[in-house]
């Protein structure tokens, strides 16, 4: 059996230059692309609009799928961090 290459990345320091993950949330550089809302009870996950544009000034611009797939792929990477019990919802302006 032949798997398939995986592109893969480190995590870095909040502030770093690329992806990192804490407690405070999951950021790309100094851009916070999950955080913590202000009743600390749940996590916000910023906007497919804004975070297509994250990406795209980080590592070009993606396909509308490739954004879908973060999108979708960002709860599940702060939950496994350690937050399985975090309610999640959608960040509106």
């Amino acid at each position: 059996m032949t798997l398939p290459h995986l592109r893969s990345f480190r995590l870095v320091a909040r502030g770093g230059p690329g992806l990192s993950c804490d407690k405070d949330g999951v950021a790309l550089g100094d851009v916070p692309l999950v955080w913590q809302a202000a009743d600390r009870d749940r996590y916000e996950v910023r906007p497919r609009n804004e975070l297509s544009k994250v990406l795209g000034a980080a590592y070009g611009e993606q396909s509308p799928d490739v954004v879908r797939r973060c999108e979708r792929g960002l709860p599940e990477s702060r939950r496994v961090y350690g937050t399985a019990t975090s309610r999640w919802r959608r960040w509106k302006p």
